[in-house]
């Protein structure tokens, strides 16, 4: 049943690049978003505590960060994706996002243009149709520490009908940048089917996030070892750049730069490069807040552990080797 409560975030303004003209995606604009988030407040009403009570600080920064790096053509767009980040939160039950365009390019127009949409929470996320089949684990986060999501014994999570991995995707993010940092990673399988992983560090960059999703992919596909090529989409060029066309330069002058300073994350880039000569991958960038359901759901998880709320995983544990 729905729940009767509701918090609602009024006046959230932000500068964004959304917009059918090209200079609305070039000089940007602002926008103004209120949202309503149905989810129940009857414990922390009871117990005033904070940790019983949703953390509104992952909602604005939901917002404010969708805004900011989306380039839709349509505000139609921006405003389901935003209620998309929303739902992300397991406690969320419905949004109500009411997204205003404050200076609208319209001739002799000289109002406001404002889109507003009611999007209750699915589960999950779509994923391909046979995903279904995976169960959701709940995934409760505890302090903030080098962790990884736990993993489901195979007695309680179906194997996938076809372990061959399709495509890889890996996202990291970091709240203060450095500051707390979380990692998430979606491994589709060919049946359609996906397994998650996540996982946060107290103190991080976003680079460092976008490194170790990379290298706990990795991790996973030498587990589960693989005859065909897969792809790994991420929405880092650091990432992707590093790997595919600077890593080769640096090992060659002792993990130094061009000019001769020490490599950043070397610890990682390491780790990264070790795995990948063992089994290389095709790399493939792809935009971040695009709509693109692998990478957004990759980023739902990231910013989850970065933020230490509760994240429902899919997780399917594999019939081994190919």
């Amino acid at each position: 049943m729905l729940s009767q409560d509701c918090i609602h975030l009024t006046g959230v303004r932000c500068y964004g690049y959304t917009g059918a003209l090209p200079e609305e995606q070039v000089l940007g604009q602002w926008f103004e978003v209120d949202a309503t988030l149905w989810v129940e407040v009857a414990l922390p009403g009871k117990t005033d505590r904070l940790a019983d009570a949703l953390d509104y600080r992952y909602a604005v920064a939901a917002i404010r960060d969708t805004v900011g790096t989306a380039r839709f053509a349509l505000i139609e767009k921006l405003v389901t994706v935003i209620a998309d980040q929303l739902l992300a939160e397991a406690r969320v039950q419905q949004v109500r996002v009411k997204l205003t365009k404050l200076a609208a390019p319209i001739p002799e127009f000289s109002g406001q243009i404002a889109i507003e949409i009611v999007r209750s929470r699915d589960p999950r996320p779509p994923l391909p149709q046979a995903a279904a089949a995976a169960q959701p684990v709940a995934e409760p986060l505890a302090a903030l520490g080098q962790q990884k999501a736990e993993k489901l014994d195979a007695s309680r999570a179906p194997a996938p009908a076809d372990p061959r991995i399709r495509a890889i995707y890996t996202d990291g993010a970091c709240s203060g940048n450095p500051g707390p940092g979380g990692w998430g990673v979606v491994v589709y399988f060919r049946d359609g089917s996906a397994h998650e992983l996540g996982g946060a560090d107290p103190a991080t960059t976003n680079n460092r996030m976008e490194l170790q999703a990379a290298v706990a992919a990795l991790e996973f596909v030498r587990a589960h070892p693989q005859d065909e090529p897969i792809t790994l989409y991420t929405d880092s060029e650091y990432l992707k750049n590093g790997i595919t066309r600077w890593a080769k330069g640096w090992k060659q002058k002792g993990w130094k730069t061009a000019e001769g300073k020490p490599v950043k994350n070397e610890d990682l880039w390491r780790q990264l490069d070790s795995l990948h000569s063992s089994y290389p991958l095709s790399w493939q960038y792809v935009r971040g807040h695009q709509g693109d359901v692998g990478n957004e759901r990759a980023d739902a998880i990231a910013t989850a552990f970065a933020q230490q709320r509760s994240l429902k995983l899919v997780q399917a544990t594999s019939r081994g080797p190919c």
